[in-house]
């Protein structure tokens, strides 16, 4: 029987790499597609940042990589973008509007059976037991 995953149980299947620890048969799933940054609090959080804080483009990077999901790559881009938007004379509310597009990437701890197969969205990443490479490192000296 196929074990149908939605919105409401999400949660009991896949688990956020920064909250949890690996379990035992969990593989390692990296969902990515691209995304507009778009209106809402966290953009109006890096405009304030980028406009009245002298550490304001590394803050603003950080909540894009850290909160949003943005690549590294496109973290630094998306707010350097709107620091040059900003001081190219565009208005907060022109900023607001414009939606910057990027690359989110989000990390799961979860069985490889619940990862949908055949979604472009989806890959596994096959991690390494390093106490089994230690073991065998001190067996062949």
């Amino acid at each position: 029987m196929a074990v149908m995953i939605n919105e409401d149980n999400f949660t009991e299947y896949f688990f956020d790499i920064k909250k949890h620890k690996p379990q035992k048969g969990q593989v390692l799933a990296r969902w990515g597609s691209a995304a507009d940054f778009v209106d809402g609090w966290v953009k109006q959080n890096v405009i304030e940042l980028l406009s009245t804080s002298k550490a304001g483009a590394e803050s603003g990077s950080t909540i894009l990589r850290n909160l949003v999901g943005a690549i590294e790559k496109d973290s630094i881009r998306v707010a350097k973008e709107i620091a040059q938007d900003l001081s190219g004379g565009m208005t907060v509310r022109q900023v607001l509007d414009k939606p910057y597009r990027f690359i989110i990437e989000l990390f799961y701890w979860v069985k490889e059976e619940y990862i949908p197969v055949d979604d472009p969205h989806w890959s596994i990443i096959r991690t390494v037991d390093l106490t089994k490479i230690k073991a065998e490192l001190k067996t062949e000296k």
